[in-house]
């Protein structure tokens, strides 16, 4: 038996993170010679109308805190809990077809969204490439109630166990899941990559600060970041357009993430919850594609990225900014961002997915 040719990819391709990984993981395995489709399901109007998350079902223009406020978000979270498991397996339902239709040999799944299907028969080889334990980012968003979360956590357990293989997009994601969650043996890791830039960041003092990516979930912490913007000022790049009231520097889409070049430091501002204290920032790399050093909160330990790190609290936040301009110590991080960015290209970091479609040869 030779090479498994066909290969249809799953994914939801949007204008940030979510639209970056299908689209690396289709150019290498192409480079090695397999024949690679993408299923969009962002561009099909009958499963994209089922969504997934659905918006508000009452308005809530009172502030955050308010009573009433609360009393509507809760009305809405019930509503829209109600809504998920029957449009995720209708989603599902649709998928299937469509497949079917394709008959690859190896179906890889990339959209949270979709990833029910993966809970069906079919004959391929099946590859589950999670962007995180997003159940659990859920419910700590505040989506979720439990009974909800009980359920839809005994969904995914069953994509799981009924995929060939399982991976997240970092290392640390898997830990999670497998310390919290599933820890079957098809679990492996296939990390994100780095596509290191020609234009790469330089040396300025006083240095410029920016935040690039999605503003609209819990996990991006809006509210330290406006903390944060008070005592530095912070360029944010990205959509949809954050709440005025939050005072942010909001310059809105950049044109290209060559706009971090001009920059001296990048900031993730991730949430402090069980799960994100384990997690992966994608905006992360992408400054290191730059040599640009990455300002992160100190909750977020990762034992890979440690070393091209600069953890900060609201308390040192300016000191950490004061020690790294100079610029030894910024030439220093600048360099060790790049060199790692260069370690972890993409078609390094994928070699573990080329490592199992050849396994299949036998």
């Amino acid at each position: 038996m030779g090479l498994a040719k066909e290969i249809l990819i799953i994914c939801n391709l949007d204008a940030f993170a979510n639209g970056v990984r299908p689209i690396e993981i289709k150019k290498f395995l192409e480079k090695n010679g397999y024949d690679v489709k993408l299923l969009n399901t962002y561009q099909q109007p009958e499963i994209n109308s089922l969504s997934f998350w659905a918006a508000s079902c009452l308005k809530a223009p009172f502030p955050e805190e308010s009573p009433i406020r609360r009393f509507i978000d809760n009305l809405n979270q019930r509503a829209n809990n109600r809504r998920l498991i029957p449009n995720l397996k209708k989603r599902a339902n649709k998928i299937e077809p469509l497949i079917r239709a394709e008959n690859p040999d190896v179906l890889i799944c990339e959209s949270e969204d979709d990833s029910y299907v993966m809970a069906k028969d079919f004959s391929c080889l099946k590859i589950l490439d999670s962007p995180s334990p997003w159940v659990d980012e859920r419910l700590y968003s505040g989506e979720l109630t439990r009974n909800a979360y009980s359920q839809l956590r005994s969904m995914v357990i069953e994509e799981y166990k009924k995929s060939d293989y399982v991976a997240f997009h970092w290392e640390n994601y898997t830990r999670y899941v497998q310390q919290h969650v599933y820890n079957g043996r098809n679990l492996f890791v296939l990390n994100w990559g780095c596509t290191p830039k020609k234009k790469r960041a330089r040396y300025q003092n006083p240095p410029r600060i920016v935040f690039l990516g999605y503003l609209g979930a819990y996990w991006a912490n809006l509210p330290l970041l406006a903390r944060l913007s008070k005592k530095y000022s912070i360029d944010v790049f990205g959509g949809p357009p954050p709440r005025k009231e939050l005072g942010l520097r909001y310059l809105g889409y950049s044109p290209s993430t060559d706009v971090l070049a001009d920059y001296q430091f990048g900031i993730v501002t991730i949430s402090d919850d069980p799960l994100r204290r384990q997690s992966f920032s994608s905006k992360h790399l992408e400054y290191m594609n730059y040599g640009l050093p990455v300002l992160t909160p100190q909750w977020r330990i990762d034992p890979m990225l440690s070393h091209v790190s600069i953890y900060y609290d609201e308390d040192n936040f300016l000191e950490r900014i004061h020690e790294f301009s100079r610029r030894d110590r910024w030439q220093q991080m600048s360099d060790s961002c790049y060199l790692q960015a260069q370690k972890w290209s993409w078609s390094q970091n994928l070699r573990p997915l080329l490592e199992i479609l050849r396994i299949q040869k036998g």
